[in-house]
């Protein structure tokens, strides 16, 4: 019987100039910090903002192997190459990405952006069903992963809209990639959104 989980879309996001921890921001009753935010643009128009938040304690405990592999904890270092991008996909806690629209986004237009990374992954047509919701200027979404491949999406208010996808951590790493990987959506919005992940190691 294939395991499902269900997927959330939260409705509430910190502002672009939060600092990078919230108070009361927090999964699973822990807290989360800010690595990194960002804009998506396609054709010269901003669809999106974004964010993404991990798990503090997870995420300073694992921090030292990333400064190790980047040569140092300052900015500099840990920003260059793929070491922080590939930090934040392959990393074993909890991940969420908050997106707040800046425009009326099409649900074709936010599939068609996660396709190509989930392409031939057992599980991908059900993520990308998941973006079966148009999204209007100043929606709000959420979506968080843990490190048991769980997925959780919710659009909107309504906290009993939830869609479901398979578990797995295969899945959940591949669509970090969408935003994270060697090929992402926009290298400029990867840069973004590794942004304060030095912010881990103070």
């Amino acid at each position: 019987m294939k395991t499902m989980v269900t997927v959330l879309l939260l409705g509430v996001c910190p502002t672009a100039g939060a600092a990078s921890k919230s108070a009361g921001h927090t999964v699973d009753g822990r807290p989360l910090v800010l690595v990194g935010q960002g804009a998506r643009v396609k054709d010269g128009e901003k669809l999106y903002d974004m964010q993404i938040w991990i798990d503090e304690e997870d995420g300073r405990r694992a921090f030292p192997a990333l400064a190790m592999r980047a040569g140092g904890r300052d900015k500099a270092r840990l920003t260059r190459g793929d070491h922080a991008p590939g930090f934040l996909v392959w990393g074993r806690f909890t991940k969420q990405a908050i997106f707040k629209f800046a425009r009326a986004v099409p649900a074709a237009t936010m599939r068609d952006d996660i396709k190509s990374a989930l392409a031939e992954i057992k599980g991908a047509d059900e993520v990308v069903a998941m973006f079966a919701e148009d999204a209007d200027a100043g929606d709000e979404w959420v979506l968080t992963t843990r490190d048991n491949g769980e997925i959780e999406l919710r659009t909107g208010d309504d906290k009993d809209d939830r869609k479901q996808a398979p578990q797995s951590p295969k899945l959940e790493r591949a669509l970090w990639d969408v935003w994270l990987g060697a090929k992402p959506l926009s290298l400029e919005l990867r840069q973004q959104l590794i942004g304060k992940i030095d912010l881990l190691g103070r």
